[in-house]
């Protein structure tokens, strides 16, 4: 069914009104029981989120040069979400010569000039701060809607994410220094501590490459946990599986152990799940068939995580998952109905890939636009309203999850 643009207004003031109710009552900091997250009153919260970029080239939150910060999260809020995973790059934070830049300059030294006049015009008052400093401006812009953040580690030297030999893949690849990874993320924990909105801080994102081993990946996720717990024991603490965040197996024998014990109660695990995460993908062969194979895949690589009275029990949060929103792939459409059906079953808390309607630049083109974006290129209005609604079905949790 159709509905009109009035019922879709109704719609919209509705989901907004829920969500206010629905966040307003969380009460922080978060925590873990079992497999479940929970507030300070020992509340289930389900995390329904949506990755904001802020790790490319440029270093500043994409979208600034299209709309005001408040129309951005307004919109974000507005869509149902109660939460954003908010990138960021290492060397922003460890840097000054990259971290000291003001967003004009650091727009204009990629000749993103359009992009720059485009920050000065809807966010003046961010044109002129450090790159730094705009990005503490927009998790404040994003507290101020009431939503949760979550800061992911999304990569050491910015740029686009992912590949196996671009360097940031694993501990000790070229620009991977573990010591500066750690210096980067008690930066960060510092950060969250001037907004109780940040209720989590992603140690890395999908660990990969040809010198990802299980031991290593132990060794550095425990020093990056209890670095961030010393610091800030309020946040949670997300930590992504090798081979692009997908595989956490090596856990189900041995779960990590930490010095401190409490920490065990911040831990969070990541998954990503695409339509090519199985290898195959979706545009071929019979979907149910595929469908079947994949969630097999998915349980027995980190889905196993959530089962309950074990040993390795946690949450398992989507940290990313998503399909092309223009509607020009039928193996995306095949994924997304596997993918719904185990989000619901499981009620999974997930993070969709990805707001961003565009990037300031690239695959080295400006205005790039990203057609997994939830907004439009233009990012006035969400691309595609009936993807929205139907996200919704997942975005509070079953009765009697907790």
């Amino acid at each position: 069914m159709r509905l009109s643009r009035a019922s879709n207004l109704v719609l919209c003031i509705l989901m907004s009104l829920e969500m206010w109710l629905h966040s307003a009552a969380v009460s922080l900091p978060l925590s873990v029981s079992s497999r479940w997250i929970v507030d300070a009153s020992e509340t289930r919260v389900k995390l329904a989120c949506v990755s904001w970029a802020a790790h490319l080239e440029t270093m500043v939150p994409e979208g600034l040069d299209k709309q005001p910060l408040a129309t951005i999260t307004g919109l974000i809020a507005s869509s149902g979400f109660n939460c954003v995973r908010l990138t960021y790059a290492t060397y922003m934070f460890t840097r000054q010569a990259l971290g000291g830049q003001t967003v004009v300059e650091s727009l204009e030294s990629w000749d993103l000039d359009l992009a720059a006049k485009g920050v000065i015009a809807h966010n003046p008052g961010l044109a002129h701060l450090s790159v730094v400093e705009a990005y503490r401006e927009v998790v404040k812009g994003i507290a101020a809607k009431n939503l949760m953040i979550v800061l992911d580690n999304h990569m050491s030297s910015p740029g686009w994410c992912c590949s196996d030999d671009d360097g940031n893949g694993f501990w000790e690849d070229r620009f991977f220094d573990p010591e500066e990874w750690l210096r980067g993320l008690q930066i960060v924990a510092d950060l969250a501590l001037d907004c109780t909105n940040v209720v989590g801080l992603g140690l890395r994102n999908e660990p990969r490459g040809p010198r990802q081993n299980a031991a290593a990946w132990r060794k550095y996720m425990a020093e990056g946990a209890e670095i961030v717990h010393g610091l800030n024991p309020n946040v949670l603490i997300f930590m992504s599986g090798l081979s692009y965040a997908s595989d956490l197996t090596f856990l189900y024998w041995e779960p990590l152990a930490f010095k401190n014990q409490f920490l065990r109660s911040k831990l969070v695990y990541e998954v990503h799940w695409y339509a090519w995460s199985s290898g195959t993908g979706y545009s071929n062969g019979n979907p149910n068939t595929n469908c079947a194979a994949d969630i097999g895949r998915f349980m027995n690589e980190t889905g196993f995580l959530v089962a309950s009275n074990h040993a390795y029990t946690s949450p398992l949060v989507v940290s990313e998952f998503g399909m092309y929103l223009n509607g020009e792939s039928p193996g995306d459409d095949r994924f997304m109905d596997c993918y719904f059906a185990l989000a619901s079953k499981l009620d999974l808390d997930w993070v969709l890939w990805a707001l961003q309607g565009s990037y300031y630049r690239k695959d080295g083109q400006a205005d790039y636009e990203e057609v997994y974006g939830l907004l439009t290129r233009s990012w006035d209005r969400v691309r595609n309203p009936s993807f929205l609604q139907r996200l919704r079905g997942l975005q509070y949790p079953l009765p009697g999850g907790s």
